[in-house]
């Protein structure tokens, strides 16, 4: 059966693609027919240029890139064809232009700059709205030559990840660093120059989480130290890697370090070292954090100097525990010790350590880069590589020739080789059949296709060739033949030469028709040929004028790319331009700010039919949406008509110590209705407190002889499991400097197949006046990976089983990503599914009464927030006269018991919208790939959000939908916001009345409900009390012009409530501010140092209402007191 190739399903041609280069399939496939090009609309989301024929490079950048960029998220960026292509292309690439080619990539990699080429690109790297993550590759020049602070700044700030890998150079940062603050930046990986560069760069990047740090030969002046003396704590920091195998570490400057991260939760280093106090593994453990769950070294230690009988104690093994091995060269005074299993990126090992190796190669998966010298034989060499059976990166540096005794070992993964000497290269090109790069010596090479001469390789395509000397034409054409699908050739003469015109004259010719092939050649090219050498490598080439191809010679380096055209097909002649009509009167959505979210955003625009900008510039906007905060791209909101995404200080108000205080303050006046959230301290704030409540439960515990109660301890402001960890003991608590929070665990939770899980809810708050809240209809449970059992001294530290954190779970060895949407034993399973599991083992009434506590924990979270939401926005937009123009989805994560009851964990203010996910690859690649259960849960919430924030729905919504509560207060008061009575259902008004529940859920939304205003089984009214104190506290301050409350307006406050009389003269007004303002200030974040800020006015509300109404319970006197001021506010307006 014979079949046309574009005739073939979408699947068989992108399983094609699997096996040729991104290049050859955008050259060779786009433009043929439409329905390849949607084919690949997908495929070319990851572009990579890099080792292309000329040819192929030119048209793929001239005709395809401006068609498929808009679809493109990875891309990367070369230096040299800055040269190579047309000026017209060059002037688009390598300026600040990129990004009308690329406007929504989110990875960008630079290879082969220079650092001054850098430095003056990194003004181009601006406007990309989703780009966060820069790779740089083969960075040469000054380490000076870049400023740091720049590039972490590049695109407006947006850069999360920087990473820079190890072949670029050593870099440094200026000694004052007090004005620098980069807080954006959240993952990097970078070479330093030195520790005291570390200490400096420590103090830029104060939000990083992961850092990986390989250090120069730069030798530190002075206490290393002392340069960690003045860094802040890294609180986010999480993971951090060091790697140095040129510096010798002082122990206290290691200590000094680690001390700085106290929420760390995974330590690697490799590091070299002749301090003894390294050699008690003790030594190193007692000084990590406690939150440190996962720690990874290869200590060298220099042994030379040292006493005998030292040296037989530390090579004895004695102060090591089991999960340590030792390896001892005694010739070169030198002892290895690494854990195992060792889950290093690189190691560094002698040759004459091979016989100590472990057997099997599973405890060295994770190691991906070795380094092997000082083998005494290549025996040696190969019997350590029968334990590296992952490697990507290998280099040796050895003088054997043939191995005494055959070995037989396997690289499956190898893909780079490097040989420093002469070495028998025919056993290593076997056991690796995949490798595509190998550096050797000129004697190496040459030997090989000695003996080598009839056989052929077939995966190698670059091959750079140290010290060549002479001409060696033949060698040159055996080369090309034995490996056949070589198409770079570097070529590094082992001294200069007079003429380089004979030598490019013998090479020319072994350029084969078809065959792309680099030289660089170190000597003098004749001023007759460098006047025009392009004719020159034609006439002594196969290459004709019609042949594409480029010639470089630039400071004494000859560098040509040679490509014949008469083994290329051209896909297509001319590129087909796509356009979409534009509609008037479409709603129009500033993207710029949306950065993770803008994927499934565009989705729903496509789905809605509705225009978008994004470049935020245009002045008839209807939605703004932002990913992170109210204030992102440092808009003024007051002055748009359009709606906006995010609630002001909607962030601040969310996180764990706020919203606890705003529940605590709700829990005080309503006891029985707040039940739903852990008992809760505040630390350091609360810290002797929690101790003193920890050793009364735990007393309790012991009297009723169940096992003592565990406690979580969680940052204020963290997110994804970061920081989180488990204790018993409560002096075991690391937060000192850090906002935390410490709650009581719930250690029954409901298991599914023995699996603890909690489940993200989504709610949209959309709108204050009056209040609505929606509840979505689905959501996502999310599991943990490691069957549940009760917290124990012997497993507090089982992150995965403990916690449920997705981000920390997809990390697991047994995490399972669902493939379908309906797979039930998933880590990661739609809400609905997990009910109907559950409706497997208990009744529908337990399931519905599950339900409906869910909505009300709910709606009474929301109505706790709302008085600090109010206040926020009255802050931020004073002028408003209705707090409507702000939406927002948030998240609620939900722990349900084994009796079926939901546990309030927390609230988050940006739920993740990705609907992709990142997992390592085969060959250890971090890889981003579409998440199918995350589209079809996060697409309809976000498409049915936008709708609703534009009224857009076949049936209109009703404005006025139920009186809000604060419009039962006195006709008096002015400080209530009024709601517009009429509806935009027909010109007619419609009385309170005639609305009901369900015509109110049918005018809404297909998966969103309605849980507030509804027609409730519980009174909601009384629970908005703390609204009106909200009401009060803007009028007594923020209409004044007040940012927080001073003494001035607190007097004011006890004055116009009728507290000031002879028990309570003025100065006991006075003593009882200072005495608050004394005890906020001593924790900053909670307080501005101006005044009291509205969670702390609630405290001395209460405080104030209790000494005017002493009899009262707090319920009733809080209430008597607002009904007072609202009466005497208005009273005061009037006059």
């Amino acid at each position: 059966m014979c079949l046309i190739f574009e005739n073939l399903p979408d699947e068989i041609i992108l399983y094609i693609c699997q096996y040729l280069r991104g290049a050859d399939v955008l050259y060779s496939f786009y433009n043929l027919n439409i329905r390849l090009n949607t084919a690949l609309t997908g495929y070319c989301r990851y572009v990579n240029l890099m080792r292309v024929a000329y040819k192929k490079l030119t048209y793929v950048i001239t005709h395809v890139l401006p068609c498929i960029g808009q679809h493109v998220r990875s891309f990367c960026l070369n230096i040299y064809w800055e040269s190579m292509i047309p000026d017209q292309l060059s002037q688009l690439l390598y300026s600040s232009r990129l990004c009308e080619i690329f406007p929504y990539i989110e990875n960008l990699t630079v290879r082969g700059f220079s650092s001054e080429r850098l430095q003056v690109f990194l003004d181009c790297i601006e406007n990309f709205p989703r780009l966060n993550n820069l790779k740089i590759q083969f960075l040469s020049g000054s380490s000076t030559g870049i400023c740091l602070t720049k590039l972490f700044s590049a695109n407006q700030g947006r850069l999360s990840k920087v990473f820079f890998d190890w072949n670029s150079i050593d870099l440094d940062i200026p000694q004052d660093t007090s004005d620098i603050s980069c807080p954006n930046i959240q993952e990097l990986t970078i070479p330093l120059t030195s520790i005291n560069t570390l200490a400096r760069l420590c103090k830029v990047i104060s939000n990083v989480h992961c850092l990986y740090v390989n250090l120069g030969t730069f030798v530190d002046i002075g206490n290393c130290a002392e340069a960690f003396k003045d860094v802040s704590p890294l609180f986010r920091l999480v993971d951090f890697s060091i790697h140095s195998i040129d510096w010798f570490c002082p122990f206290d400057a290691f200590v000094a370090m680690i001390r700085k991260m106290p929420s760390l939760q995974k330590l690697k280093f490799h590091l070299c070292t002749q301090e003894e106090c390294f050699l008690v593994e003790e030594n190193i453990r007692i000084n990590l954090p406690i939150s440190c769950c996962q720690l990874d070294y290869f200590i060298d230690y220099r042994l030379s100097g040292m006493d005998s009988e030292i040296k037989n104690l530390l090579t004895s093994n004695r102060n090591f525990s089991s999960t340590v091995h030792l390896l001892f060269d005694e010739t070169h005074d030198t002892l290895n010790v690494h854990t195992v299993p060792c889950r290093l990126q690189s190691m560094v090992l002698l040759g004459s350590v091979a016989k100590q190796m472990m057997p099997g190669s599973s405890y060295t998966e994770h190691v991906r880069n070795l380094h092997i010298y000082g083998a005494q034989c290549l025996n040696d060499v190969f019997q350590i590589l029968q334990h590296f059976r992952h490697l990507n990166i290998l280099s040796i540096m050895n003088n054997s020739t043939t191995p005494n005794k055959p070995i037989v070992f396997h690289l499956p993964y190898l893909k780079q080789l490097c040989i420093d000497g002469t070495c028998e290269l025919s056993n290593l090109l076997d056991a690796a059949p995949d490798l595509y790069q190998f550096n050797v010596d000129f004697d190496c090479v040459k030997m090989f296709i000695q003996n080598h001469s009839r056989s052929t390789r077939t995966s190698v395509r670059s091959i750079d060739i140290f010290d060549w000397t002479g001409t060696h034409a033949e060698l040159l054409q055996h080369i090309t033949q034995t490996f056949v699908t070589l198409d770079h050739l570097n070529i590094h003469m082992a001294s200069r030469i007079s003429s380089m015109d004979s030598f490019l004259l013998e090479c020319l010719p072994v350029c084969k028709s078809g065959m792309r092939i680099s030289l660089g050649v170190t000597g003098s090219l004749s001023e007759q040929v460098q006047n025009n050498i392009r004719q020159w490598v034609i006439d002594h080439s196969h290459l004709s004028e019609k042949d594409s191809f480029a010639v470089q010679y630039r400071q004494n380096w000859f560098q040509s790319t040679l490509m014949s055209q008469n083994l290329l097909g051209m896909a297509s002649k001319t590129a087909k331009r796509r356009f979409r009509k534009s509609r008037r009167n479409v709603p129009i959505v500033d993207t710029s700010q949306a950065r993770s979210n803008l994927e499934v955003l565009r989705m729903c625009l496509n789905d809605l039919g509705w225009k978008e900008c994004i470049s935020g510039n245009s002045a008839n906007l209807d939605i703004c949406w932002n990913a992170a905060g109210f204030h992102d791209g440092s808009r003024n909101y007051a002055s748009l008509s359009a709606r906006v995404n995010k609630f002001p200080g909607m962030s601040d108000v969310l996180c764990k110590s706020n919203l606890t205080r705003s529940l605590n303050a709700m829990r005080r006046l309503f006891p029985d209705e707040y039940k739903f959230y852990p008992r809760t301290w505040f630390l350091p704030e609360q810290r002797e407190q929690f101790q003193r409540d920890a050793n009364e439960i735990h007393k309790r515990d012991r009297k009723r002889q169940r096992p003592l109660t565990t406690f979580i301890v969680k940052p204020s402001d963290g997110s994804e499991g970061a920081g989180i960890y488990l204790i018993q003991d409560p002096t075991r608590c690391s937060a000192m400097n850090r906002e935390h929070i410490v709650q009581e665990y719930i250690d029954r939770p409901l298991l599914i197949n023995g699996l603890k899980f909690d489940v993200r809810i989504y709610v949209l708050i959309r709108q204050l006046d009056p209040l609505e809240i929606l509840l979505y209809d689905e959501g996502l449970a999310r599991f943990a990976t490691v069957e549940y059992q009760a917290p124990s001294i012997k497993n507090l530290h089982e992150a995965f089983m403990h916690l449920t954190n997705y981000s920390l779970n997809k990390r697991s060895a047994t995490y399972k990503h669902a493939v379908d949407v309906s797979q039930a034993d998933a880590s990661k399973r739609k809400f609905s599914l997990v009910w109907l599991q559950l409706a497997q083992s208990y009744n529908p009434e337990d399931i519905e009464r599950a339900k409906r506590l869910i909505k009300e924990m709910i709606n009474k979270t929301v109505i706790a927030i709302l008085p600090e939401l109010r206040v926020q926005y009255a802050l931020e937009m004073p002028t408003a006269t209705k707090q409507n123009q702000c939406f927002q989805i948030i998240g609620f994560d939900i722990l349900l018991t084994d009796r079926l009851k939901p546990i309030l964990l927390e609230v988050n203010s940006n739920p993740s919208l990705r609907i992709d996910y990142d997992h390592m690859n085969e060959v250890g690649k971090l890889v981003h790939e579409p998440s199918l259960i995350d589209e079809e849960i996060k697409r309809p919430l976000v498409r049915e959000t936008l709708q609703l924030a534009l009224n857009e729905r076949p049936s209109q919504r009703i404005k006025n939908i139920t009186n809000h509560p604060i419009e039962s207060c006195s006709t008096h008061d002015s400080t209530r916001i009024r709601s517009d009575s009429e509806s935009s259902l027909s010109n007619s008004s419609v009385s309170d009345s005639d609305l009901s529940t369900d015509t109110l859920q049918e005018s809404v939304s297909e998966s969103l409900e309605v849980i507030y205003p509804s027609t409730p089984e519980i009174d909601y009214e009384q629970m908005f009390l703390l609204e009106k104190v909200a009401f009060i506290y803007i009028e007594l301050v923020l209409k004044r012009g007040y940012k927080a409350l001073t003494n001035r307006p607190f007097r004011q406050l006890a004055s116009i409530c009728g507290i000031i009389d002879q028990g309570t003269p003025m100065s006991a007004i006075d003593i009882l501010y200072v005495q608050i303002f004394s005890k906020c200030k001593q924790y900053a974040s909670q307080s501005p140092a101006t005044g009291l800020d509205f969670s702390v006015f609630i405290e001395a509300f209460f405080l104030l209402s209790q000494r005017k109404y002493p009899n009262s319970s707090l319920l009733e006197s809080v209430t008597q007191l607002i009904d007072s001021c609202i009466h005497h506010l208005n009273l005061k307006n009037e006059l």
